[in-house]
């Protein structure tokens, strides 16, 4: 009897848990964004901040040459009408030196270079490990509250008072140290990244695997950078953390 019954389905996870996961973030609202990225020094700069999904716009205009980069004024992907694509906030801005194809191929090397530093960093990390087997066993436990840590390591028994705590913490330094500099306001906390450079005085880590998300701004541009994204396999290589948002079509309010 009861041999019949069945349990609930299994949980299945979400994409925002999986995100979090894949980021080693301990919760998904840790996750951080660079917007605007429509140029090639902000994706330069970009790519060495703590990030972790850049956000940038699509549209059609003039490609402009980066110096010193030879056929950078060139693109393979166009419209029909044989316009470049490129990453630019369509109308504000209708020229840029970074196109589609650059933006995705050098987020797409950058992974490519992290994943290999992140195996020889494990490789390594497990050679020490072993060398100091003698060590007091739980010295080096896991602190979930540290957004560095990997999910894994985290007990799923945080408590959300305990966690939104630390995060307001972290961010009215992350304001205190914002307002000290001499720098044009940006956003803080998940949303925007705290900056660039090879050190975080908040711990988190720089540079690190990249998603992407793009904003089109125009309706020519839809076709050709879905028939490149499939082309290259975006969605693959980037481990599915690839969004995609239109800003094409006029409608009410």
């Amino acid at each position: 009897e009861g041999a019949g019954r069945m349990g609930p389905p299994p949980r299945r996870e979400g994409y925002m848990r999986a995100a979090a996961r894949d980021f080693r973030q301990p919760f998904a609202h840790r996750l951080r964004w660079e917007h605007a990225v429509n140029s090639w020094s902000r994706l330069r700069l970009a790519l060495q901040s703590d990030a972790n999904l850049l956000e940038a716009d699509v549209s059609t205009g003039p490609l402009l040459a980066i110096p010193g980069y030879e056929d950078s004024g060139q693109t393979s992907v166009v419209t029909s009408q044989g316009g470049a694509v490129i990453m630019a906030h369509y109308p504000t801005e209708r020229k840029s030196d970074l196109s589609l194809e650059r933006f995705v191929q050098t987020v797409l090397q950058h992974n490519q270079t992290m994943a290999v530093e992140a195996e020889e960093s494990s490789a390594a990390e497990s050679s020490s490990k072993r060398r100091s087997a003698g060590e007091t066993p739980g010295a080096q436990a896991a602190d979930c509250r540290l957004p560095f840590r990997r999910r894994e390591d985290c007990s799923e028994d945080v408590s959300s008072a305990d966690e939104a705590a630390a995060f307001r913490r972290e961010l009215d330094k992350e304001l205190d140290r914002m307002a000290s500099q001499s720098v044009i306001p940006s956003c803080a906390g998940s949303r925007k990244s705290s900056g660039s450079g090879a050190s975080s005085s908040s711990g988190r880590t720089l540079g690190g695997r990249k998603g992407i998300k793009l904003d089109f701004k125009q309706f020519s541009c839809v076709e050709p950078t879905l028939q490149y994204l499939r082309k290259v396999g975006a969605v693959r290589r980037l481990g599915g953390h690839l969004w995609l948002n239109a800003d094409v079509f006029a409608g009410p309010g």
